[in-house]
């Protein structure tokens, strides 16, 4: 009864709100989030939750707010140095100049997202990072803080191995979805490529047994 009455509150679609100014980059979303700022997932993307919701498995979870969050981006505007550009989302190993040269064997992985807008023959890389949960109080301080943990990684190994012997890739902003399945809302920043600036070692998170763990 629970599983359903859970499947049932997920059609009734989500809630977006979207954090950016502040950073001087704005972000319209996807036509599948209309003026109301109310996101209605696709057919294919309503079934993952149905079943995210009957199983309730992280995998699930995961794989499921990672959909949504595609769906959000992909498509979208971004304004950006005066001009508004198209958003793309890929994966980082699907990238031709990234998996060619970036092949992490621990830490952040090269499946990981990323929104790519391209200017004047210039790509600009938005690393992304999504989180769900369908816990009632939300995310946790430290999923949260997980976030900008993976993102601080990936800048710095693509600042390293993609973006210095690149001249046409630029990391001008990093993007964060956090979503919280029960109360039916995401949420977005979009920050500037300072925000990711921070790399934090290895044991910054994980304590104990998780020392050097994978993080994912």
């Amino acid at each position: 009864m629970v599983e359903n009455s859970g499947v049932q509150r997920l059609q009734q679609h989500y809630d977006v709100a979207i954090h950016g100014r502040s950073s001087g980059i704005t972000l319209v979303p996807s036509s599948l989030v209309d003026s109301s700022c109310i996101y209605r997932p696709s057919r294919e993307v309503e079934k993952q939750i149905g079943d995210m919701w009957n199983f309730r498995r992280p995998r699930a979870i995961g794989s499921t707010s990672e959909m949504m969050g595609v769906e959000i981006l992909h498509g979208a505007l971004v304004g950006v140095d005066g001009a508004d550009l198209l958003l793309t989302c890929e994966k980082l190993r699907s990238v031709p100049e990234v998996s060619a040269v970036w092949k992490p064997d621990t830490g952040i992985y090269s499946d990981d997202l990323i929104a790519v807008a391209e200017s004047n023959r210039t790509k600009l890389l938005f690393l992304t990072e999504v989180k769900g949960t369908t816990l009632q109080q939300g995310l946790s301080h430290s999923t949260e803080a997980k976030m900008f943990y993976q993102l601080a990684r990936t800048y710095h190994a693509l600042l390293d191995r993609v973006v210095s012997s690149n001249p046409s890739f630029v990391i001008r902003g990093v993007i964060t979805i956090a979503i919280t399945h029960y109360q039916r809302k995401i949420t977005l920043n979009v920050l500037n490529g300072a925000s990711a600036l921070g790399f934090f070692p290895d044991d910054w998170l994980y304590k104990g047994r998780w020392r050097n763990a994978k993080a994912r």
